[in-house]
């Protein structure tokens, strides 16, 4: 199967999370470049995603409600259909390729009480992008990890399913400077509740309590989940009374996350779930040392530079917040730190070159 010559149609009206948007201009860097030669047509969330440099790119800008229905009556038309971010049209079509890009990774799994607010949401999501990975031509995860657990909770064919990682921006200015100790703490990441912002922010007012010198906990992202944005501002509010201050940046352009990460001193990432975990990839391209959950998506990227700490146990919330405490602790010290800044820049390096969402040219 080739996509040369074949008119294409990126399917990315609904998304909306912060490292999807990064994602998905990475996409685009391909696709325009891929459009000199073919039409190719991205369906994109208002004025969200530049296209700057496109050639023969056509832009839809469409509200999320009716992305969804174009979607799933399949519009437009096209010879290769990408579904970015799980969801393929519900009609399928014969004469189509279809594509599917997996970056909702809590759909894959079994529904627990961090979505109980929100199940019947979750069920129809869920159900939708199993469908689409099953119907998929191509599955295209960013981990081996992602691969696995579409595999065994879809039962999708394995030779379809591939592993492509989503590079990292590039990064001007990466960290090379470590401070004597750690004193500013960043979460990078989208209010939703399977990401545990909150198990982050009570471990750093744990960790607080032993140290003599002012913290200050940095959260870049935008609230989605009510019920983890209400968690946050509770623990917020324990946290500003027990002495450490709380900045919440909401959502900020990439180039302020770059910012953000040079001046920090630890990124943690405590997600019950992940695809791939874009912070952490900007993060190891940074040179910021990072503290984050040892789920099997985070550990297959980072390795040895990274520390890996707490529980898959996603009941457990107490235990969390001390085994992420102690993460703090094994990186209190600046030669950890600046080991694992080394390593990680050693590791990954940024690439702009933009990320293929197609199918192998034969």
């Amino acid at each position: 199967m080739t996509a040369r010559g074949r008119s294409i149609v990126l399917a990315a009206g609904t998304v909306d999370g912060s490292g999807t948007m990064v994602a998905l201009a990475s996409a685009l860097l391909h696709l325009t470049a891929v459009s000199e030669s073919r039409p190719v047509t991205a369906v994109l969330p208002g004025e969200k995603v530049g296209v700057a440099g496109a050639h023969n790119l056509v832009t839809i800008r469409v509200g999320r409600g009716q992305a969804l229905v174009r979607e799933a009556l399949g519009q437009p038309a096209a010879d290769v259909y990408i579904g970015f971010a799980d969801r393929l049209p519900l009609r399928p079509s014969a004469n189509r390729y279809d594509v599917m890009v997996v970056q909702n990774p809590h759909l894959y799994g079994p529904a627990d009480q961090w979505v109980d607010q929100h199940r019947a949401k979750f069920e129809l999501l869920s159900r939708w992008a199993r469908r689409s990975a099953r119907q998929a031509d191509l599955v295209i995860c960013s981990t081996e990890a992602s691969r696995n657990d579409v595999i065994e909770s879809t039962g999708a064919d394995p030779a379809k399913v591939v592993v492509r990682p989503i590079p990292a921006r590039s990064v001007e200015v990466t960290k090379t400077d470590h401070n004597d100790v750690v004193s500013r703490v960043l979460n990078v990441s989208d209010l939703y509740d399977y990401k545990r912002v909150d198990v982050a922010l009570d471990a750093v007012v744990a960790w607080a309590a032993t140290q003599d010198h002012a913290i200050e906990f940095v959260h870049i992202g935008r609230e989605v989940d009510a019920s983890a944005a209400a968690s946050l501002a509770e623990t917020a509010s324990r946290a500003e009374a027990a002495g450490v201050t709380v900045t919440r940046l909401g959502r900020v352009d990439n180039a302020q996350v770059f910012d953000e990460m040079i001046k920090a001193d630890v990124l943690m990432l405590p997600s019950a779930a992940e695809s791939q975990g874009l912070p952490l990839v900007e993060a190891l391209s940074t040179g910021l040392p990072t503290v984050c959950r040892a789920i099997s998506v985070f550990t297959e990227q980072g390795g040895d530079h990274v520390v890996a700490v707490g529980s898959t146990d996603q009941a457990d919330r107490a235990a969390d917040v001390v085994d992420f405490a102690a993460g703090l602790a094994a990186v209190a010290d600046r030669d950890v730190r600046q080991r694992l800044s080394r390593g990680g820049l050693a590791a990954h390096t940024p690439d702009a070159s933009g990320w293929n969402l197609l199918p192998e040219e034969s």
